[in-house]
């Protein structure tokens, strides 16, 4: 009934150039921001001037209505946090949902890794890190799975003058029902997701839980520690010569693999080394086994801490 209402008590109006969801925003539909797995983002403007970020979800077929209903449920549920981009409101206008959200001025986090060629000093990194892990464990206390965490889903914004990573796109994440302890033993089966990024488990198409997001999350990380190599991408790719790279998840899930990720050489500085040693325990083929993003948070909080007059020198 809610949903009802609130597709009544729209009156859009058009021009050449933008859509007028309300009184209070109206989209800039030929300044396309990115496209998330069900919908295109644009840039809009609040009718104080304010920019936003807003995202239509076409609504054609009964299954995408369910969708972009689906998305609005979960992002009306989710408290705010400094990690997560802000939802403000949403409405129905010319068969779409327009889901209007905190504009994010940096772009995502493979275009900022690429454009400076992946030539960000290691105690930045670890700082995006802490922060990508800080959104993950609020998403898990929050009993949802993110299910397609990948550089270009952590937007970065500048607008309180330092470097902030905000998760997005929560377009086929799943909310579990029940209990916050109970997050452990939710299970969920549906194998979506960005293959670079997935876990084993998924490409087995067994039933999974959260520890596909400590994953994704192992991976993002890996590719940033070897994002000046590979010219700004982040690419997680296995130890050694490939033929042709597959993606981690897709070896680990073969029967007696031994793909290494990151492997811990001599000469990588102190704080690598413990970095890449978090990484190892947050992307074992045992989902079981897997640290959980709570302990992932906990460590690359101390690792933060004990490089913090360097991560503020680089960050300033």
């Amino acid at each position: 009934r809610k949903y009802l209402r609130k597709m009544a008590a729209v009156d859009a109006s058009a021009s050449e150039d933008q859509l007028k969801l309300s009184s209070d925003y109206t989209v800039d539909i030929f300044t396309k921001l990115g496209q998330g797995v069900f919908g295109i983002v644009y840039r809009g403007e609040r009718k104080d001037g304010t920019p936003v970020a807003i995202k239509q979800i076409t609504s054609e077929s009964m299954k995408e209505t369910v969708d972009g209903m689906e998305e609005i449920k979960i992002l009306q549920k989710l408290p705010a946090h400094v990690n997560i981009v802000k939802f403000h409101d949403f409405f129905f206008v010319k068969k779409s949902f327009w889901l209007v959200m905190e504009f994010c001025d940096g772009g995502d986090l493979q275009k900022y890794f690429k454009k400076l060629e992946g030539k960000i000093d290691v105690a930045v990194k670890v700082d995006f890190m802490r922060q990508l892990a800080s959104g993950v464990k609020h998403l898990h206390d929050c009993r949802l799975v993110h299910r397609d965490l990948k550089p270009a889903n952590a937007l970065i914004s500048f607008a309180t003058g330092q470097t902030v990573l905000k998760l997005t796109d929560f377009g086929i994440s799943k909310l579990a029902e029940g209990k916050a302890n109970s997050m452990q033993t939710y299970m969920m089966s549906t194998s979506l997701g960005t293959p670079c990024f997935m876990a084993p488990e998924i490409f087995k198409q067994e039933k999974y839980t959260s520890s596909v997001d400590v994953f994704s999350l192992g991976m993002i990380y890996s590719g940033m520690l070897d994002s000046e190599k590979n010219k700004g991408d982040i690419l997680p790719l296995p130890d050694g010569p490939m033929i042709m790279p597959m993606p981690i998840g897709m070896l680990l899930a073969q029967p007696g693999s031994n793909v290494k990720v990151s492997p811990i050489v001599s000469s990588d500085p102190e704080i690598v080394k413990a970095v890449k040693g978090v990484i190892h325990k947050m992307v074992g083929a045992n989902a079981g086994q897997r640290m959980s993003s709570t302990e992932v948070k906990t460590h690359m909080d101390k690792l933060y801490d004990s490089g913090k007059e360097d991560i503020h020198h680089h960050c300033q």
